[in-house]
C-alpha cells in the first residue's frame, strides 16, 4: 500500500529507495524533521528516515550484521546499540513519517456524473486548478515538477483528468466543451487560478467569460478565437498570462496576439518551445507559475 501511493504521487515524494532496510523520502520541511535535520546536520533535501548505510551522511552511526541494520538512535541520550532486522526497521520508518510526508491525495472523485481522477493537495490562499491539453493526463504537471513545487510552497492544487482527454483516467469520455466546462465550474471555486494548456485552455476560456475567477494562465489555447468567446472577453475580470511557444506548430502566433490584445494582456513567448511549451521547458514555466500566482494573490487582496 504504502509503496503504491508514494510511487504514484511522484511529485511530492520523489523517490523511496529501500535499500538495505534503509528509506530515503523527499519531502518538504516539517517543523520537526527540521529539528533533529538541524541537530543532526542532516542536507536540506534529504533525511534519512532510519539508519543510513549509502554514500550520504548518515544521521545516526552504524553498522552491519549480516542481514541486519545495526544503529543507535543517539550517543548523547545513551542508547545502547540495537538490532533492528530491514524489514522492520523500514516499517518503522514507514509507520512514523508517512502523514508527515504524503499529503498529496490521487483519487477518482464523481463531478456531474463523470468519475474523473484528480491529483490534489490542500495549502494556503487561492487554490490553482489545472487543465491538461488533449494528448495528455494529469500526470504531465507531476512529470515537471510543479505539483511537487507547488506542495513545498504550501499551495493548494487540483490537478483533474477531464473528459476530453485522449489518454485521461475519466469515465464516460466526451468531447463536448459544454459538458467538460460543467466539470470545471464544478471543480472551481470563484477565487481560484486556473492553469490550462491548449484544449484545457480552451475549457477554461468558456467557464471565465461565464464564470468569475482569481486568475487565468493560459498555454497556446486553440479555438480562443471562436464568435461566442469573442464578444465576451470584454466580461473577464481576472488576471490574465499567455505563454506561447516560438516553434508552437499548431496555434498560429497572429491568433494569439490577437487573443492577448482581447484580453488586454502581454504573450510570453518561450523562444525554443513547441506547443506544449511547458514540457519543453519547465524551470521557466514553473517560475512563471509561481510569480503569476503571488501577483494574482495581491491583486485580488490588495
Amino acid at each position: 500500500f504504502f509503496s503504491n501511493s508514494i510511487y504514484k504521487v511522484d511529485g511530492f515524494v520523489k523517490s523511496c529507495l529501500f535499500r538495505q532496510g534503509v528509506i530515503f523520502a523527499e519531502r518538504k520541511s516539517v517543523s520537526t524533521l527540521a529539528d533533529r535535520r538541524r541537530e543532526k546536520g542532516v542536507s536540506s533535501l534529504q533525511e534519512p528516515l532510519c539508519a543510513s548505510i549509502s554514500a550520504r551522511k548518515p544521521a545516526f552511526p552504524h553498522r552491519r550484521q549480516g542481514n541486519k541494520v545495526q544503529f543507535r538512535k543517539s550517543a548523547k541520550k545513551g542508547f545502547p546499540w540495537k538490532c533492528y532486522p530491514r524489514a522492520a526497521a523500514r516499517d518503522r520508518a514507514i509507520t512514523a513519517t508517512f502523514s508527515e510526508v504524503l499529503q498529496m491525495k490521487d483519487e477518482a472523485v464523481s463531478i456531474n456524473g463523470f468519475e474523473c481522477r484528480m491529483i490534489s493537495s490542500p495549502g494556503r490562499g487561492p487554490c490553482i486548478v489545472l487543465l491538461h491539453g488533449y494528448m495528455y493526463t494529469s500526470d504531465v504537471w507531476n512529470d515537471i515538477g510543479l505539483l511537487r513545487l507547488l506542495e513545498q510552497k504550501n499551495i493548494a492544487f487540483k490537478a483533474i483528468d477531464m473528459p476530453y482527454g485522449h489518454q485521461s483516467e475519466s469515465f464516460p469520455r466526451t468531447a463536448d466543451p459544454a459538458k467538460n466546462t460543467d466539470i470545471l465550474a464544478e471543480a472551481a471555486a470563484p477565487d481560484d487560478v486556473i492553469i490550462g494548456a491548449s484544449l484545457g485552455g480552451y475549457i477554461a476560456l468558456k467557464h471565465c467569460v461565464y464564470s468569475p475567477c482569481g486568475g487565468l494562465m493560459l498555454i497556446a489555447p486553440v479555438m480562443s478565437l471562436q464568435e461566442e468567446l469573442a464578444s465576451r472577453y470584454d466580461k473577464v475580470c481576472a488576471c490574465v498570462s499567455i505563454i506561447y511557444g516560438g516553434k508552437d506548430n499548431v496555434v498560429n502566433h497572429e491568433e494569439i496576439k490577437r487573443l492577448a490584445r482581447l484580453l488586454s494582456t502581454k504573450v510570453t513567448v518561450y523562444e525554443k518551445a513547441r506547443h506544449a511549451a511547458y514540457i519543453d521547458q519547465p524551470e521557466r514555466f514553473k517560475k512563471d507559475v509561481i510569480d503569476f500566482y503571488n501577483y494574482t494573490c495581491r491583486q485580488m487582496y490588495s
